[in-house]
């Protein structure tokens, strides 16, 4: 008895110093998403994420798939707060919600159920110790940057900036110096420039769209001449023989469409995307080469809206 009551005191002792368990990560990262969509939009420049944040929610915590999902993301952005005020995408936003409601279902499944991708890692996931430094050391110069540059503390001067960059990094100048193009401005407007032209469209096709009409010059749109299915009047003033017939064109013309306004690019899409790759560090070819592997070799001119978008959110889960 006295074994068994010496054992008993012991298990009650190790009862009592055992810590708390702390929450589940699943359970913070729902909270966490709750609470972005409670606050709904605060600022402009937030569409994306957010309805990335509700179709991951839905998705999920609520196990929600294809119509249903898009119902749900659009149903709940269209009642969060600040949407009305800060959203600039609300001529569009069935279509972003379905492109983010495909990617998140893409990425993730629904809790309780079985991954819908491969979520191994490689077997040597061993780093190089001098490529490890380097990343490290990039991390902290891209993190003193960014502080420095929010503090309005940034200097213009090189060598004012580059001490600064230093101290807040704790890297030496040398190092500093290796990797110009996170801090000085000469190398990044260089990286910046090269970037906004790959992403830009090009010449060819921006001289073929023609330039948007002014809201109060927009009327209604007239077929061409070649989509009509009579033909124009001469010059002489004559006007077409109605009974006449061209066993060529037959009685719809050749053109099998009706045409439309062109669509201007997403400009702020693009600009969300510059700042990703500069936050990131990423090259010129660095990008290039992201986006060639995850679609099939193209380029981003070659990607419609909704494989932008995703490109978008590669680009924000390579970060986190």
């Amino acid at each position: 008895m006295d074994t068994l009551r010496h054992a008993m005191k012991l298990g009650r002792d190790n009862h009592r110093k055992r810590p708390k368990r702390r929450s589940h990560p699943v359970e913070s990262w729902r909270h966490d998403l709750d609470l972005e969509i409670t606050e709904g939009w605060t600022a402009h420049g937030q569409t994306n994420h957010l309805l990335k944040t509700i179709a991951c929610y839905g998705h999920v915590f609520e196990g929600l798939q294809s119509q249903a999902l898009i119902d749900y993301t659009l149903r709940i952005a269209l009642h969060c707060p600040g949407y009305e005020q800060y959203c600039r995408h609300q001529h569009d936003i069935e279509r972003k919600v379905i492109a983010w409601t495909r990617a998140v279902e893409n990425y993730y499944w629904p809790l309780g159920t079985p991954p819908s991708r491969d979520t191994s890692h490689p077997k040597n996931t061993l780093v190089p110790f001098n490529q490890r430094q380097t990343e490290d050391a990039q991390n902290r110069i891209r993190t003193a940057y960014v502080e420095l540059e929010q503090a309005g503390e940034l200097p213009e001067q090189i060598t004012a900036r580059a001490q600064a960059i230093a101290r807040g990094a704790k890297v030496s100048q040398q190092t500093l110096y290796k990797h110009l193009s996170l801090w000085h401005p000469k190398h990044q407007e260089g990286v910046i420039a090269q970037l906004a032209s790959f992403l830009a469209p090009e010449q060819a096709s921006s001289e073929a769209i023609p330039e948007s009409p002014e809201p109060g010059e927009i009327k209604e749109l007239h077929p061409l001449e070649k989509n009509m299915k009579g033909k124009a009047l001469c010059a002489s003033g004559v006007g077409s023989d109605l009974n006449s017939f061209s066993l060529e064109r037959g009685v719809r013309g050749d053109e099998t469409s009706f045409p439309q306004e062109s669509h201007l690019p997403d400009l702020e899409l693009q600009s969300q995307v510059q700042h990703q790759v500069h936050k990131l560090g990423w090259s010129y070819e660095m990008i290039c080469q992201f986006i060639s592997d995850r679609f099939n070799g193209k380029r981003w001119l070659e990607l419609d809206s909704e494989q932008q978008l995703l490109l978008l959110y590669y680009l924000q889960t390579v970060q986190s």
